[in-house]
């Protein structure tokens, strides 16, 4: 391998502006809420709540008085667990009209709470219809205490431009967390962790047939014993936050789940000496812990933008204009 070790200054400048422009916007220390766990196996926002919960935690020493899945929030069981202070919405690459479900449940949250600060934590935006962009427009015209954190250049441009809120450029909650200092010993050549969904470049392809010491994974699927979490764990405690509007058991599933996929990614990525990926945490994750990785973009430039905003600067990551590029790097260097 021709890389070199990654620099601790590029993680450490990062998280450093996380803490320096969160604490600004509003004080937890009275109570908060922090929505939309992501109940669902996609590691990186896993990854993205844990950052958010250990920031609250390190910077404030609090943790959420309520917390939610986006299909069981309920305004009345906030208000009863939270009676006063900000709502915090958990971030993400949902923002706009590619993920729909996540852009009406922001719609709903300030609906419903324009008596209280509702702030955004760091997002990617992307429309493709005009109309869509004018319903969001909309809305955060009505709410008079919206703040709109995001993590690339282009989504703070276009939030500026056409948002009538605060609106503030901050990299990505995963990077609250501390980079992992035991890593795992990799068992092949690379990983191959690529997009299957509506972000996947349209004609990127497949790793190269030449490849021989690879493998292929994505990490949209949970293990056996998260499943078994979600079934057992979550359930108690969703009843027991539906008897005592306490919703500490509620946090504390939720932190258990988003753990045990944080695991699950770990190992994934781990295996390989090199990592190719065109997610955007599978890069960041990657930084974390420590692996050389290739990053080929996404079909909207998500991953790219975040990469020349924040993290292109660091040794362990190189980007590939395409799969074949990123295969042919793979082959020089594993």
């Amino acid at each position: 391998m021709i890389v070199a070790p990654s620099t601790t200054s590029v993680k450490s400048k990062i998280r450093g502006e996380i803490f320096r422009i969160i604490p600004n916007l509003a004080d937890p220390s009275g109570g908060f809420a922090l929505l939309d766990f992501p109940n669902y196996a996609n590691v990186g926002d896993s990854l993205i709540w844990l950052g958010e919960t250990s920031f609250f935690r390190e910077c404030f020493g609090v943790t959420p008085s309520y917390v939610a899945i986006r299909d069981e929030f309920d305004a009345a069981s906030l208000r009863r667990a939270c009676p006063k202070g900000p709502i915090y919405l958990s971030g993400g690459g949902n923002f706009g009209d590619i993920w729909p479900k996540f852009q009406a449940f922001r719609q709903r949250v300030l609906e419903e709470f324009p008596d209280r600060p509702v702030i955004q934590l760091p997002q990617s935006i992307h429309f493709r219809e005009a109309a869509n962009l004018q319903r969001t427009r909309d809305f955060i015209a009505r709410h008079p205490d919206f703040t709109l954190l995001v993590r690339d250049q282009p989504s703070y441009d276009l939030a500026k431009a056409e948002f009538d809120c605060a609106v503030h450029l901050c990299p990505d909650m995963a990077f609250a967390l501390k980079p992992f200092t035991d890593p795992l010993r990799p068992v092949c050549d690379a990983v191959f962790l690529l997009r299957q969904d509506i972000e996947k470049t349209a004609g990127r392809g497949e790793p190269s047939a030449a490849l021989r010491n690879i493998e292929i994974v994505d990490w949209i699927e949970d293990d056996a014993m998260t499943k078994l979490a979600r079934h057992t764990v979550l359930p108690a405690a969703r009843r027991l936050a539906a008897l005592t509007a306490n919703y500490r058991a509620l946090y504390a599933a939720f932190e258990w789940l988003a753990i045990l996929r944080l695991r699950q990614g770990r190992r994934a990525l781990s295996r390989g000496r090199i990592v190719v990926t065109d997610r955007l945490h599978a890069h960041i994750f990657s930084l974390l812990l420590g692996i050389p990785h290739v990053v080929v973009d996404n079909s909207y430039g998500k991953v790219g933008r975040f990469i020349e905003k924040w993290t292109h600067a660091d040794p362990l990551v190189r980007t590939a204009p395409s799969l074949a590029t990123a295969c042919d790097y793979v082959s020089e260097n594993a």
